[in-house]
């Protein structure tokens, strides 16, 4: 238990301290891993975890901000499954297409039609007063775009939600 703790303090303080944007090759799993060491305990026991990638994938990000991202996106989608469901996130390289994705999915309630085209709005939700900001998918877009990155969003009502984040492979120069 000690060391299960000062693990977590330890990404605890990288993931808080600031620091320059800052573009390098990172392990994927490293960031899923270190990301749920973070949050582990505020999932859900109704929630099953499925992490599907390999040990070696690879993309170019800001570790520190792609983890914000990702800790953003896990929290978004314990949120969507209060019944309990399926949490997966999923990382791999799209051949030929100089890619690297990851997608975060789960089998929540999903996003009604009317409100897809207004999620990455600042100030935008659903939840309820003092249940959030509406500043999370904003920040995330932005974060995605410094990336020279993009983001998709699938979403079914009752069927669930997948955020899907395309960074470049290579950084650019």
């Amino acid at each position: 238990q000690v060391d299960r703790a000062r693990d977590i303090v330890k990404a605890l303080l990288e993931f808080s301290r600031q620091s320059d944007f800052s573009i390098r090759r990172h392990s994927f799993r490293k960031l899923v891993e270190t990301t749920l060491m973070l949050i582990k305990g505020d999932i859900p026991s109704n929630i099953d975890l499925d992490i599907q990638m390999d040990d070696e994938v690879y993309g170019f990000f800001d570790f520190n901000r792609m983890q914000q991202v990702l800790l953003n996106l896990i929290i978004n989608s314990t949120h969507a499954m209060i019944a309990g469901g399926r949490l997966t996130i999923e990382g791999f390289e799209e051949k030929g297409s100089g890619m690297f994705i990851f997608k975060v999915a789960d089998t929540g309630a999903g996003i009604p039609s009317e409100n897809l085209n207004r999620i990455f709005d600042p100030f935008f939700t659903t939840k309820e007063v003092g249940k959030g900001s509406g500043l999370g998918l904003s920040i995330i877009h932005g974060i995605i775009e410094k990336h020279k990155g993009r983001i998709k969003v699938d979403s079914r009502v009752n069927t669930g939600t997948t955020f899907s984040i395309f960074l470049p492979l290579q950084p650019e120069v």
